[in-house]
Parts: C-alpha cells; sequence; structure tokens
C-alpha cells in the first residue's frame, strides 16, 4: 500500500520574487560595503527591516495553509488564528485538475483542482505547491484503494478463487 499520509503546503517557489529582491538589495549592500563607500544609515535599516518583513510575512502566510491526504480523507487546512478546515472523504472525489503558468512548469509547482461529486460544489484549490503531479498520482492512487481499483489497468479487484 506505501505511504499512508502526504502532508504539504505552499511551495516557497510562490515567492521566488521577493527571495530575489532581498537577495539583490543585500547582494548590493555588500558590494557597496566592499567597494568602501559610505551606506546610508537610514537605508541600511530599511534594508534589514522590508528583508525581515519579506521573509516573515512569506513564512507566516505559507503555514498558514495546509493540505493532507489520508487514507479515507482530504483535508484543507486554513488559518492561523480563525481555522477553516475542510475534510472531504476521498470516495467523494470526483476529478482532479492541475493549473500551471510556464514560469510554475518550469519551478515545477502549481495549484491542483480538486472536485466533489456533490453538483455545484467549488473546487477546493490546492495552491502553489511543490510538485502538483505527485500530489495527484498520490491522491489518485488513494481514491483507487478506496473504490477497488487496480493501481495500473483500471479494473475492479476481484478475489482469487
Amino acid at each position: 500500500m506505501g505511504e499512508d499520509l502526504l502532508k504539504t503546503n505552499i511551495s516557497r517557489k510562490t515567492y521566488f520574487p521577493v527571495y530575489l529582491m532581498i537577495t539583490t538589495l543585500i547582494a548590493l549592500l555588500a558590494y557597496v560595503t566592499y567597494k568602501g563607500l559610505a551606506i546610508n544609515s537610514i537605508a541600511l535599516k530599511a534594508v534589514v527591516i522590508f528583508s525581515l518583513l519579506g521573509i516573515a510575512s512569506t513564512e507566516f502566510h505559507r503555514w498558514g495553509e495546509s493540505y493532507e491526504i489520508t487514507p479515507t480523507f482530504f483535508v484543507h487546512n486554513r488559518g492561523r488564528v480563525k481555522k477553516n478546515i475542510r475534510k472531504i472523504a476521498i470516495n467523494c472525489i470526483s476529478d482532479l485538475g492541475i493549473d500551471q503558468t510556464v514560469w510554475q512548469r518550469i519551478l515545477n509547482f502549481g495549484t491542483v483542482n480538486v472536485y466533489a461529486f456533490s453538483e455545484g460544489s467549488k473546487p477546493i484549490q490546492v495552491r502553489n505547491i511543490s510538485n502538483p503531479r505527485k500530489f495527484t498520482e498520490f491522491l489518485e492512487q488513494k481514491m483507487n484503494e478506496i473504490r477497488g481499483m487496480k493501481k495500473d489497468h483500471g479494473e475492479p479487484q476481484t478475489p482469487l478463487s
């Protein structure tokens, strides 16, 4: 049966532009220091504050949303203070889809849409996770196990006589 649980949250790759800005600012400060030029204390404080706030806010946002696949449920946890937990039985999932831009395909992250059988329900979007194909394959494997399907052929499993 393999692994029984998969947990994930928003990928750090989502925040690549923020990390790139922080890295660029720090590299610029290092270059100015290396050249022996004077650094304005306000500019130095601004870079430090921006860097710390940038890292803290991205991590806070990242940890505020998580996703789990258990043997019987798909669970979406959202929020740190006001918790919102949505559980869907795996046998109630009808379809899965992956949305990726070119940039996301290059960095191997994207959004997985999880559709339930209930009519009119919005899909749960598993946003900006690393390796969405692996997540989708793991969830499909659990769906097939619950529905009694063979992994390779999609045929119902029958007991051997």
